[in-house]
């Protein structure tokens, strides 16, 4: 039996909450004393400000940075254009949050950003789109193996088998040997 409280505190104004067990401040992950008072107020939509980015299907990019020009990690210029592609995704990334609350220079800026994308995919020839799998081969460096040809033995022994024929004794040898000679005969 648990004698211990703990004070969750809620501002219902932004969905600020905090509890005295600070397990999000600690680990970044809501306790079970928040969740207990989200299912008592009967809160359905979780507070997006506690969805971390790396949990959703934006933590893996399309493509990793030096791949959007087909560079390689040996070229020289791979650092510039990886720093360069980080730069964009944090400005975009950045005046995107501010135009949230702004819902007509949000969609100018969407207008602006397709029309820019028709001018690069008449400039640019595409590659066809990758796989999800190539994706996470090309960000974690993992590259799959040639299949390799396992050919089935033709005889299976396990490991206490023994020969493949037992002893026989000196008295059983005699009696086979016997019974040939009978046949032969």
């Amino acid at each position: 039996m648990c004698t211990t409280f703990f004070q969750v505190m809620m501002r219902q104004l932004d969905m600020t909450m905090s509890c005295s067990c600070n397990r999000y401040e600690q680990f970044g992950l809501l306790c079970a004393h928040i969740f207990c008072v989200l299912r008592i107020l009967d809160i359905r939509q979780f507070p997006e400000r506690y969805i971390m980015r790396r949990w959703t299907r934006e933590a893996v990019p399309n493509s990793a940075p030096g791949a959007i020009l087909g560079i390689s990690e040996s070229d020289d210029r791979y650092q510039q254009v990886n720093g360069v592609v980080r730069e964009i995704t944090r400005s975009a990334e950045s005046l995107i949050n501010r135009l949230v609350h702004n819902f007509d220079a949000l969609c100018a800026f969407r207008d602006h950003v397709v029309q820019y994308q028709s001018t690069a995919d008449q400039a640019v020839v595409n590659a066809p789109p990758r796989s999800r799998c190539d994706r996470f081969a090309e960000i974690t460096g993992y590259t799959q193996e040639t299949p390799v040809t396992v050919r089935i033995p033709k005889t299976i022994r396990f490991k206490g088998m023994g020969k493949p024929s037992r002893m026989k004794s000196n008295r059983e040898i005699a009696i086979i040997q016997s019974v040939k000679k009978k046949k032969g005969s």
